[in-house]
Order: C-alpha cells, then sequence, then structure tokens
C-alpha cells in the first residue's frame, strides 16, 4: 500500500476510515466492546440491537448443538435475543464510548414492536445520543416475530416499507433496513423501498 492510500469511505455523508464494521451482535453489546472495537481498527460498529418495550432476559444457554443418529453434528444453533439492557444503561454505554472516543462512527441497530410509533421514538433517541447511522432490525429470527415484529416485518413488503418511512421521516441521519433473507424474493421488497422510500439503504 502506497503512504497516501486511504481505505477511507463516505456513506450518505457519513466518513470511516474503512469499510469494515463489527455487526450488531455479542461484540458490540457493552461500552467495552465497542471501544475495544475500535481501537483494534474497526472503521465501525453496529451497536447490539436496542428496544424498548420487547427487551428480555436472555436464556442460558444461548447456544445448542444437534447431531444425528450417528452423533455428528448436524445444526449449531443460536437462541440470542436483543440486547438484554435497558435505554437508560444503554444510554450510559454511549457516553462512556464518546468520551473514550469522541468521533466514535457508531451505527445505532434499533427494534421496535409491532407499535410503528415505538420505532420512531427508537430512531430519534438514537439520533439524539448522536448515531451516525440508524439500522432498522427488520431480520431478527428472535426478535418475537409471533407479535409481528423482527422478521415478520421483513417478510411483508408493505410493512417493510411503512416502518422505514415513518423512521425516516422522524430523523435526520441515513437510514439502513437490515432485511431478513427468510423470504421467497427478497428483491420485491428491496424494489418496494427503493421505488417509495427517500434515501434506502439496504444491508
Amino acid at each position: 500500500m502506497q503512504e497516501n492510500d486511504s481505505l477511507e469511505i463516505d456513506f450518505d455523508g457519513v466518513k470511516f476510515k474503512n469499510p469494515f464494521w463489527v455487526g450488531s451482535g455479542p461484540t458490540s453489546g457493552t461500552a467495552d466492546k465497542i471501544i475495544q472495537a475500535l481501537k483494534a481498527g474497526w472503521g465501525g460498529v453496529v451497536i447490539k440491537t436496542v428496544g424498548d418495550s420487547i427487551v428480555r432476559k436472555g436464556v442460558r444457554p444461548m447456544y445448542a448443538a444437534m447431531r444425528d443418529q450417528n452423533k455428528d453434528l448436524v445444526v449449531f444453533e443460536n437462541i440470542e435475543l436483543i440486547t438484554e439492557d435497558n435505554l437508560e444503561t444503554w444510554d450510559r454505554y454511549i457516553r462512556t464510548v464518546y468520551h473514550e472516543i469522541p468521533d466514535a462512527p457508531i451505527i445505532f441497530s434499533i427494534m421496535g414492536s409491532a407499535d410503528i410509533s415505538e420505532w420512531a421514538k427508537l430512531a430519534r433517541w438514537s439520533e439524539d445520543r448522536g448515531a451516525n447511522l440508524i439500522e432498522l432490525n427488520f431480520g431478527c429470527p428472535h426478535g418475537e416475530p409471533e407479535k409481528r415484529s423482527g422478521a415478520y416485518i421483513s417478510q411483508h413488503p408493505d410493512l417493510v416499507y411503512e416502518y422505514t418511512k415513518e423512521v425516516v421521516q422522524s430523523v435526520g441521519v441515513p437510514v439502513i433496513a437490515k432485511l431478513s433473507p427468510n423470504v421467497t424474493e427478497i428483491t420485491e421488497i428491496a424494489k418496494m423501498q427503493k421505488g417509495q422510500v427517500q434515501r434506502p439503504y439496504l444491508q
């Protein structure tokens, strides 16, 4: 690499020193983990998905192995949920991160209930705390789809459109819709957004 070469990217006006981000999950679930990731050189961090009414305590163990009749491993399942911490705790986490790294490139991942207004509320909460981008977690299979949230939304193009539109109109930062692969035709969902929602970014 030449001395002047750079991996810096610009994503809708938000600059990241490289295009490699830590995805939302256990490795971005606390202030310490976010700080460690950024100091290790990651370009950005998508925080563990935060919620309000649907925050639940996780079960233990979160992992299980399923084997066939020959005892060969066939499935390794993960039943981890979204964050176990409430918004007050995340408020402290975020303040800690920005105290340590004032220009920390943080992407907030959010998940509300079936009540569309909760998504807008979480988005505004994120923007108020310095979110560079907001990820709408429509793809989580553990996001209480039985209560019409998480992956349930991603399986209905009209709902993806409505929820994304509500959030985009509620905040001034870029919004990413995280879609589920567990659909018959994901392009139908993407095309609906691309044609009707201003500034849609699909992950």
